[in-house]
């Protein structure tokens, strides 16, 4: 990843930078799914892994919030933003779910109360700082609230529904999501500023641009209040 940071990565052309930044990071995602992996294999040998619950046979069966890192097919052909970044990583993200997020809007305060924004925002600026004291995980993790918050009207709306019916649409909302999440992957990786601005110069931001697209439906695009309606009915029980 640091090769798309230094200048000489600038002299190859556009389509070769952005299928090397495409199938590189996805050899940087594997080191993450192996240590995963086998830290939850020790758990189902160990007998943590599995729940009370038992079949009609009298088996256990596994319980996948209890040490499950997530799902490889999620993170690396999905084409909804919200269950990439659900299923990356999935015990970290369900711990920031119950113990930050849902505590956050039940504060029976007016900044706080219900406000899904504002515990969102505070989410991903808390699981910055929990990773380390350095810019570009800022960065990278206001990138990824500005993404979830644009991403969530499309979901209101049905989008990704119409997107499952057409398998054309599919194969291109798998790659333009993973190319979005590619390139923050780029700032969270790189450091250093200076490797960091020069990742943005050779890739000319691409990525950016495409999180703007985003995160402007949530202007752009005016959920019906039934769907709202609907949502917070959801909500409530």
């Amino acid at each position: 990843v640091s090769l798309v940071g230094m200048p000489e990565f600038n002299n190859n052309s556009f389509i070769y930078k952005v299928a090397y930044l495409y199938f590189g990071l996805i050899f940087v995602r594997m080191k993450y799914y192996t240590g995963w992996t086998l830290s939850y294999s020790c758990l189902i040998l160990c007998g943590v892994a599995y729940t009370e619950k038992k079949t009609k046979e009298g088996e256990l069966v596994q319980s996948f919030e209890k040490g499950d890192y997530g799902s490889i097919i999620f993170s690396e052909f999905g084409v909804n933003p919200k269950f990439k970044l659900a299923f990356w990583n999935r015990t970290v993200h369900l711990w920031l779910k119950y113990n930050l997020f849902t505590r956050t809007i039940n504060i029976d305060m007016k900044p706080f109360k219900n406000n899904m924004g504002l515990a969102s925002l505070l989410t991903f600026l808390v699981s910055a700082i929990w990773h380390g004291y350095y810019p570009t995980y800022y960065f990278t993790f206001i990138s990824l609230y500005l993404l979830q918050t644009g991403n969530e009207v499309l979901v209101k709306v049905g989008y990704y529904d119409y997107v499952a019916k057409r398998w054309y649409l599919t194969i291109f909302m798998s790659i333009f999501t993973q190319l979005m999440f590619d390139g923050v992957g780029v700032a969270f990786f790189n450091l250093t500023w200076g490797m960091f601005v020069n990742s943005l110069i050779n890739l000319r931001g691409f990525y950016l641009f495409m999180i703007a697209f985003v995160y402007s439906m949530k202007y752009i695009i005016k959920v019906p209040k039934k769907v709202v309606a609907k949502k917070e009915e959801k909500k409530t029980q």
